[in-house]
């Protein structure tokens, strides 16, 4: 009688022991589990940012070319911020690329004398200007200015067949973006590293007198 007493117990407390131990591993896993899964949103999310980052400016190219142009870009940054404030007008060149580029149209080429397929290096700007005034104003952002400098060359005009037409009067407020490239015909692309940009003065748009000054933007990498 002893012996099946004493037998019950023991039976009775391993069963205890087991129901015990088989709980506690389920609430270890639910633990593992829960850590596991937030271990992996966080690297999921951390690894989205980063690629969002990484991408946040690609996409971007400050120039493209036009119909019966090849470009080869060697050096581009579409994340500039370089302000000049002048009378009623406020600029920001945005963006800068230089590049290899030869033009394949035989009409543009003429035009440009060049050669078909002759190598030469492009320049280009974007550009946003703005007129803050309650006025008409006048700025020239085209063929006649403004003219670049660079450390391989002097005082280059835009390319009236590569850039933007900007109309150079602007209404109050009103704000015009454009890209303006320069084609440098005696440069290698690879040997540009420095540029600086000369902006005329404004002018008023009804009596042509200035309303304001000449300013200069540099920029080098």
């Amino acid at each position: 009688m002893k012996k099946l007493v004493t037998m019950a117990v023991i039976l009775a407390l391993t069963c205890v022991s087991a129901a015990c131990g088989n709980a506690g591993s389920k609430k270890t896993d639910k633990i593992s589990g829960k850590e596991t899964a937030a271990s992996t949103v966080q690297k999921t999310a951390g690894d989205n940012t980063k690629k969002e980052v990484a991408s946040a400016d690609s996409g971007k190219t400050v120039y493209s070319g036009t119909e019966g142009l090849s470009l080869d870009p060697v050096y581009e940054n579409s994340s500039l911020n370089l302000s000049k404030e002048t009378g009623p007008i406020k600029y920001t060149i945005t963006g800068i690329q230089v590049a290899k580029a030869a033009v394949t149209d035989e009409d543009i080429a003429g035009e440009m004398e060049l050669l078909p397929g002759q190598e030469f290096t492009t320049v280009a700007f974007n550009v946003t200007v703005e007129n803050t005034s309650d006025k008409p104003s006048s700025i020239y952002f085209s063929e006649s200015s403004p003219y670049l400098t660079t450390n391989t060359q002097k005082d280059i005009l835009p390319d009236m067949w590569l850039s933007d037409n900007v109309n150079e009067d602007y209404e109050p407020h009103e704000t015009k973006t454009a890209t303006i490239v320069f084609a440098l015909l005696h440069t290698k692309a690879d040997k540009v590293n420095k540029v600086s940009l000369t902006v005329s003065a404004p002018y008023d748009t009804v009596t042509y007198e200035d309303a304001g000054e000449e300013t200069t933007v540099e920029y080098s990498w």
